[in-house]
């Protein structure tokens, strides 16, 4: 089957975004090694990091995995700020950092594989060629108006979409930072491209790295009590939870395991609700930026705001995703550091609540 389109334009943006998202879905890899840059909103100021986003498929990641095959994983390299007033003089020396700087690093660049998915509307702009791994390509760019989620404002990426193999070589979107109550606008770049290819170290260490460990020294402990407010403002404490089954879910908005991981547990959290099953994520994010990232993301774990990482601290937390269970008498059943496969959380599950 060949992988790239033999049509050297699409007949309309939308097909354009539908045969791009088709050449992704159809890789058994992908490693997209570039940068990221941003300018930091009325300032002089720029921030640049060099970003690798990769992916691979099921015929080299085992299926049992607990890391969903094909989901993207990012590293990020040396990272720096520019003054562009310097920049645009052509001096090169730039301090460390300009002052009262803050960047949160972006999610929502590097997986192409549903660019056609929830379009509201497109265009095509002018094309431009950009250089890439020492050839110049000339690239289609179209900007994509997206249907938002509830609640949430509408979102405009452009893509700069190779005019022959439909690969993505640059990427144009805007990204809240909800602590500091700023939107930044940011582009990333692809300076070398590697597909169909066996994945680099990092990121089969990544992989091994995220099947998950248990901590048999828990077991049969009494789980720590604790009180929390949830996204509604309304508290939960655990002691009172006492003749359930209860699964905590320590979680954070920058853990990419924690967001993979996710849908897992919402998923077994609706299977053994009835069986006598709690669940509840704990976030050391604030309530408003937990709450964004569940809703730009169609999540519905029920969530806890733990800031001041007091249970994180209770619980000897310090790497997530973290999973506890605890049983109807509130002792510890199973404690899980990082992730971890769906059978054996199902198997933990069925010895609790039969």
């Amino acid at each position: 089957m060949a992988l790239f389109s033999s049509a050297l334009f699409a007949q309309s943006p939308q097909e354009l975004l539908r045969e791009t998202a088709d050449n992704y879905r159809k890789l058994d890899s992908v490693e997209m090694r570039g940068r990221l840059t941003s300018a930091m909103p009325g300032a002089s100021w720029s921030f640049r990091c060099d970003a690798v986003s990769a992916a691979a498929g099921p015929k080299f990641v085992p299926p049992e995995s607990p890391w969903p095959s094909f989901d993207s994983a990012r590293k990020f390299g040396k990272c720096g700020y520019v003054n562009i007033h310097n920049q645009r003089k052509g001096e090169r020396r730039t301090p460390d950092k300009p002052p009262n700087a803050e960047w949160a690093m972006p999610n929502s660049w590097g997986d192409y594989r549903t660019v056609d998915k929830t379009v509201k509307s497109a265009r095509l702009l002018a094309s431009e060629t950009l250089l890439v791994g020492g050839k110049h390509i000339t690239c289609k760019v179209v900007e994509v108006a997206y249907e938002p989620a509830p609640g949430a404002a509408p979102k405009t990426v452009r893509y700069w979409i190779d005019s022959v193999k439909h690969l993505v070589l640059q990427q144009m979107f805007a990204e809240d930072d909800v602590a500091q109550h700023t939107t930044y606008q940011w582009t990333y770049t692809v300076d070398s491209l590697t597909l169909n290819q066996p994945p680099s170290k990092w990121l089969v260490d990544l992989y091994q790295g995220m099947v998950g460990k248990t901590r048999p020294e828990w077991v049969g402990r009494a789980a720590p009590d604790f009180t929390l407010r949830d996204l509604a403002g309304e508290s939960t404490t655990l002691s009172a939870l006492h003749g359930k089954a209860v699964l905590l879910d320590f979680w954070g908005t920058y853990c990419g395991p924690c967001k993979e991981e996710m849908p897992t547990i919402e998923r077994l959290q609706e299977e053994y609700r009835d069986k006598g099953l709690e669940v509840w994520g704990v976030t050391d994010d604030s309530e408003e930026k937990a709450q964004k990232f569940l809703t730009d993301n169609h999540r519905a774990l029920p969530t806890l705001i733990d800031q001041r990482r007091s249970v994180f601290k209770t619980y000897e937390i310090e790497g997530i995703p973290v999973l506890v269970l605890i049983d109807r008498d509130g002792k510890v059943a199973k404690f899980w550091d990082g992730m971890q496969y769906e059978k054996d959380i199902r198997s933990a599950f069925e010895a609790l609540l039969q």
